[in-house]
């Protein structure tokens, strides 16, 4: 499997964390990301790879942002509702993802920048 070649050998298999990024990469490879853009081949498609790191970093902002305004709102009265932004926010991110990688390769195809 062309992305296991790049994953590490001397991390033990039966930790917890390797467990649970271990299901996220599958469940995410079972949605068919990777497969609209011929499986394994997608790591060739610059399309792919490009539709790929704009998401990666805006989940990433989203995650910067999680983390700081948690950590600004925890010593106020807004705290309470900390739990639900933080739930809520993501779920609209995937709602986003799924459009977004739809969308942008057929922007691109159509020509428009």
């Amino acid at each position: 499997d062309e992305l296991n070649k790049y994953a590490s050998t001397d991390t033990p298999k039966s930790s917890p964390i390797s467990r649970h990024i271990l299901d996220i990469a599958e469940r995410g490879r079972s949605l068919g990301i990777m497969n609209d853009y011929k499986g394994e081949d997608a790591l060739e498609n610059p399309l792919f790879i490009k539709t790929n790191r704009i998401l990666t970093l805006i989940w990433g902002i989203l995650y910067l942002l999680t983390s700081f305004w948690t950590y600004i709102l925890m010593g106020t009265k807004m705290q309470s509702y900390i739990r639900v932004v933080n739930t809520i926010l993501p779920i609209f991110m995937g709602i986003f993802t799924g459009w977004f990688q739809r969308w942008y390769p057929k922007k691109i195809a159509r020509g428009e920048k």
